[in-house]
C-alpha cells in the first residue's frame, strides 16, 4: 500500500454533529471521520472515474483515514485509556498493566486514586491537548414562506474553530487510484453541516509523514487502538465487543481482558446523498489497549475489522507512551499543550471582504501598539516639567503633526537650531530652553517616530489635556 499524510486546515468553523438527535444543543466531534474525505471525492469519481468507484469508495483499495489535530512538527491520536492520574491532576501519569495489584494498593495507602485519562489527544513530542478551541452560537429556523425565524425554532450550534490544523493519511493499493483521489481532495473543500451556510471550508495539502516510535517487548503485547475498531462474530457474522487476539493482528496469542482497557459504544452515521442514517456500527472506541499474552504481531498491509475504507481498524503495536518504568508511571512523562498552539493563521486571504477585515484587524493592532506607547511616556517619570508647558503649545504642535505627513520634515519642522518652532522665539525661551524640556520632548518623539506624525499628534493632545489639569490644581 501506498501512504500519503495531508494536512487539513480550518478556513472556518466546521460542524461535525456528534450524534444524529436533533433536540436541544448540538456538540460537534473533536476530530474528522475519514468518511468525510470519502464523501469530498465521491461525486468527482461517480461522474468521471465510474469505472474506479467501487475500488475508491467501497473496497479495500483506498482507505481513508481520520484526521487529528495537528501542527507542522506534531501528530496526535486519542487519548489511551490505560493512562490514569492522580484524581487532584498532579503528580506522574501511570500505566494501567503496570500498576495492578500491589502497586495500585500501594498508592490507595498514600491516599492517591488514580483516575481514567478519556479526553484530549496524545501528541508525538509526549505533550497531550485536552480540548480543542470551539465556538457555540444559537440559531434559528427559518420559514421559507415568511423568510423569517420560525418561532420556537431556536437551537444552539457548536463547531470546530477556524485556523486549526488537522493531519491524517490515506493508503492507496496503486498510484493511479492516488492520481486519481488527490485530484477531487486537494485545494479548498467543504465537509461538514451548514456547509452552504457559514461552516465547513478547509484546505487540503499533502504532506510529510511523521513516523510514530514503537518499543519491544518479548512477555506480552499491547495494541492500541488509533481509530474505532468493528469486529464480526465468526460463528453467527453479529458485532462483537470481544474479539480474539488473531482478530488484532496477533498470532497464537491470548487478551487479558484484566489487564486491558476497553470502551465501546453504538453509533450511527449519516448518508448526505440517501438523506437518512446508516445502519448501526458497534465500536471499539480510539483510545482502548488491549494486553495480549503471548504471541507476535504479524506485518500487515491494511488495518483490522469492518469499515476500513473509512478510517476504522487502524492500531498501533507497543507504541512509545504505553512503556512503563519499574514504579508503573510512564517512561516519558507528559505535559500539557494548549489549543492555541495549533492554530495556522499564515493562509492567505484571497477574499474582498477577508482582505478588507485582515487590513481593519492589521491597522487596530497598530492603534494599540502606539496608544500604549503614548500612555507610556506620557505618565513616565519625570514629566511634570513638559506638562508645565501651556497647553497652546501642545496644540500648536499637534497641528503641525497634523499636517506634515512625513516624520523627517516633522522633526525639522519643531528641532532645527534657531529656525525651529522649539528653537527660537519668546516661547523657546519661556519653556523650551529651561528644565531641558526640548531635550526630553526630542527623546520622546524619537521614540515615538516609528508610529509616525499622528503618533506625535496623539502624544501633544494627551500633554495637553495634561497641562490643562495642572493649571486646574494652582
Amino acid at each position: 500500500m501506498i501512504k500519503q499524510n495531508y494536512t487539513c486546515t480550518l478556513l472556518s468553523d466546521i460542524v461535525l454533529n456528534a450524534s444524529l438527535a436533533t433536540d436541544g444543543n448540538m456538540e460537534t466531534l473533536n476530530f474528522i471521520p475519514g468518511a468525510n474525505f470519502l464523501g469530498i471525492v465521491a461525486a468527482g469519481i461517480y461522474q468521471n472515474h465510474i469505472d474506479f468507484a467501487f475500488d475508491i469508495l467501497h473496497s479495500d483499495k483506498v482507505l481513508f483515514g481520520n484526521a487529528y489535530i495537528s501542527n507542522k512538527e506534531n501528530v496526535s491520536i486519542p487519548m489511551p485509556f490505560s493512562l490514569f492520574k492522580a484524581k487532584t491532576g498532579t503528580g506522574p501519569t501511570y500505566i494501567h498493566h503496570a500498576i495492578s495489584g500491589d502497586k495500585d494498593n500501594e498508592l490507595r495507602k498514600k491516599g492517591i486514586q488514580l483516575k481514567q485519562e478519556r479526553a484530549g489527544f496524545l501528541l508525538s513530542d509526549n505533550t497531550i491537548i485536552k480540548n480543542l478551541k470551539k465556538n457555540f452560537s444559537l440559531k434559528s429556523k427559518q420559514d421559507r414562506n415568511t423568510r423569517k425565524s420560525e418561532d420556537t425554532k431556536m437551537f444552539g450550534m457548536e463547531s470546530i474553530e477556524s485556523g486549526q490544523m488537522f493531519s491524517f493519511s490515506i493508503e492507496y493499493a496503486t498510484e493511479q487510484l492516488k492520481n486519481i483521489v488527490e485530484k477531487y481532495l486537494i485545494g479548498n473543500k467543504f465537509i461538514g453541516k451548514s456547509k452552504s451556510a457559514q461552516y465547513g471550508s478547509v484546505d487540503i495539502q499533502p504532506e510529510i509523514d511523521i513516523t510514530l516510535k514503537t518499543f519491544e517487548n518479548n512477555t506480552y503485547t499491547l495494541v492500541y487502538a488509533v481509530s474505532n475498531l468493528c469486529f464480526l462474530d465468526e460463528k453467527f457474522g453479529y458485532p462483537t465487543f470481544k474479539p480474539e487476539a488473531k482478530d488484532l493482528g496477533i498470532e497464537g496469542g491470548e487478551i487479558c481482558w484484566e489487564l486491558s482497557q476497553i470502551r465501546s459504544k453504538t453509533l450511527s452515521t449519516w448518508n448526505f446523498k440517501r438523506g437518512t442514517d446508516n445502519a448501526q456500527r458497534h465500536c471499539i472506541e480510539a483510545g482502548s489497549v488491549f494486553y495480549i499474552k503471548g504471541g507476535k504481531p504479524r506485518i500487515i498491509t491494511k488495518p483490522l475489522g469492518e469499515y476500513i475504507n473509512e478510517g476504522y481498524g487502524k492500531v498501533i503495536y507497543n507504541p512509545w507512551f504505553l512503556n512503563a518504568n519499574s514504579d508503573g508511571t510512564i517512561l516519558n512523562e507528559l505535559t500539557e499543550s494548549k489549543p492555541d498552539e495549533f492554530k495556522n493563521d499564515n493562509k492567505p486571504i484571497t477574499t474582498a471582504l477577508g482582505k478588507f477585515l485582515k487590513n481593519k484587524q492589521e491597522q487596530r493592532s497598530i492603534d494599540l501598539s502606539r496608544a500604549i506607547k503614548i500612555h507610556e511616556l506620557v505618565y513616565a517619570n519625570g514629566k511634570d516639567n513638559l506638562k508645565a508647558i501651556s497647553s497652546s503649545q501642545w496644540g500648536e504642535i499637534r497641528a503641525k503633526a497634523t499636517n506634515i505627513s512625513e516624520i523627517e520634515n516633522l522633526k525639522a519642522e519643531l528641532f532645527t537650531d534657531k529656525t525651529g518652532f522649539l528653537c527660537h522665539g519668546v516661547s523657546a525661551e519661556k519653556y523650551w530652553d529651561k528644565n531641558k524640556n526640548r531635550e526630553t520632548f526630542k527623546s520622546d518623539f524619537d521614540s515615538l517616530s516609528k508610529h509616525g506624525t499622528a503618533a506625535i499628534a496623539k502624544y501633544a493632545a494627551e500633554m495637553a489635556k495634561e497641562s490643562i489639569k495642572q493649571k486646574n490644581k494652582r
